[in-house]
């Protein structure tokens, strides 16, 4: 199990959405020893940097072995959030998705274990079960080379207002009063805040064993409701699109050949794939699909009034 306590963390990726938002979170309980966030984006980092002074960022890209080695120097915990993770970009060049989030991936799993490093979380995505397209096909992979190495995967579905999210989308198009466009009416999808993955994602670190997936529960809901209460009872106007090249109508956060080892722990939303189960956990039945929806829209209205898409 790994403890963040007076831990050295690095953050690879770090000044997306969830790194902001993981970096946040480890300063307000202000356990850990100190934090690097490695990230190959230059604007963001000067932003972050601003916001929180206390953390040390540098320029980095993980496809750079040689740079990623140096900076793993002294560093107890890794956090690995960098990728390529839009579908439609991943669709189109392949080559970026595979150079960053399988060669990278294997970059740094290379790294950590020449540093010695004991702890390493991937963070990873319903996409990489079962996955048709380029973006899930690299994550699976990049699951597969952090699991074989000895080190843990937490997978997690859609979080509300991330980097590429489409709620904000939906909510640009509805205040503009424009058509929003959807690309299939039944399609659905996991959805979270931000803060309630992160703060998941701090609670299982803990509990999340060797060569472990540890999964972030999520209610799923269908687009088409989603645009419905963003809209506040309005009549939006939809216009469907069309599925695009690697979109899956349905997303599944685990696969009908992993439920064989996927238990409910004793913690709220958290799931475990494991061969070494606690006695007192329960097994789950089958696989986990975004098809199986949240019918009550409250819950999905509640979630987006705490993301500050939807007023009280």
């Amino acid at each position: 199990m790994t403890t963040l306590l007076n831990k050295r963390i690095l953050i690879t990726g770090g000044t997306g959405s969830w790194g902001t938002e993981l970096v946040r979170q480890l300063l307000t309980v202000n356990y850990c020893k100190n934090i690097t966030v490695v990230s190959r984006n230059e604007a963001n980092s000067v932003f972050m940097s601003r916001k929180y002074p206390k953390v040390k960022y540098l320029l980095g890209d993980v496809r750079d072995y040689e740079k990623i080695y140096n900076v793993l120097e002294n560093i107890d915990v890794v956090f690995h959030l960098a990728a390529v993770k839009h579908v439609p970009i991943c669709e189109s060049q392949p080559e970026e998705a595979i150079n960053t989030n399988i060669n990278g991936t294997l970059n740094l799993v290379k790294a950590c274990k020449r540093r010695n490093i004991k702890d390493l979380i991937l963070i990873s995505t319903d996409k990489a079960v079962e996955p048709i397209n380029t973006y899930g096909i690299s994550k699976a992979m990049a699951e597969k080379i952090v699991l074989n190495a000895g080190y843990k995967v937490i997978r997690a579905g859609n979080v509300i207002g991330s980097s590429g999210s489409v709620i904000p989308l939906f909510k640009e198009q509805i205040i503009a009063g424009q058509e929003v466009t959807l690309t299939h009416e039944n399609m659905t999808r996991f959805f979270f805040t931000l803060y309630e993955a992160i703060r998941l994602v701090l609670r299982s670190v803990k509990m999340c064993g060797v060569g472990e997936i540890i999964i972030l529960k999520m209610p799923s809901f269908k687009l088409m409701d989603v645009i419905k209460v963003l809209g506040d009872g309005d009549n939006v106007p939809v216009r469907l699109t069309g599925i695009r090249p690697g979109e899956k109508l349905h997303e599944i956060l685990i696969g009908e050949g992993e439920a064989n080892n996927a238990y409910y722990m004793n913690y709220e939303n958290l799931i475990i794939i494991t061969e070494h189960p606690d006695e007192s956990w329960i097994k789950v039945k089958g696989g986990l699909s975004s098809e199986n929806i949240e019918t009550n829209l409250n819950i999905l209205k509640n979630l987006l009034q705490k993301a500050g898409y939807v007023n009280s």
